[in-house]
């Protein structure tokens, strides 16, 4: 469901921990005031927001997924999380709520129970629901270990 106000939606944006500045809100307010169909909001939501170039399917794709989620945290597990990989359910959501889990990056299925990362796709479980998978970009992790090593001059 898409927001209709600049204020609903950087309360939105706020509550998942993204600030907008002041030049970012007026580029949504004239995106809003503009658009003459969802898709094109949709659009100009990502260009205002620096995601340029996105492609029409993608455009379309998205914004069918927005106006069919019950709340904002669901369509951004759609985004995000998506089918289950072992049942395909399309109610699949993200393991940030759910206790002892705690992990946005871990998908959760209701329908058939199964837990995976939503990187790799790898089989979790309760016991272990964080992802162990050496291939796994999350284990990649983007920063080498440089203990005891000399900084670079």
């Amino acid at each position: 469901m898409f927001k209709e106000t600049i204020r609903e939606i950087r309360e939105e944006l706020a509550a998942s921990g993204l600030e907008l500045d002041e030049l970012t809100v007026a580029r949504l307010a004239k995106v809003i005031e503009g658009a003459s169909s969802p898709e094109e909001r949709m659009r100009g939501l990502f260009d205002a927001l620096g995601m340029r170039g996105l492609d029409d399917a993608t455009i379309a794709q998205v914004t069918s997924l927005a106006g069919e989620a019950e709340s904002g945290e669901a369509f951004v597990d759609a985004i995000f999380i998506g089918a289950c990989p072992h049942c395909g359910s399309e109610e699949a959501r993200s393991g940030e709520s759910e206790p002892a889990i705690e992990d946005p990056t871990v998908g959760l299925c209701p329908a058939c129970g199964w837990i995976w990362c939503s990187e790799c796709e790898s089989k979790l479980t309760r016991e272990q629901p964080h992802c162990s998978n050496p291939q796994c970009w999350l284990q990649q992790g983007g920063e080498e270990d440089t203990e005891g090593q000399e900084p670079e001059p």
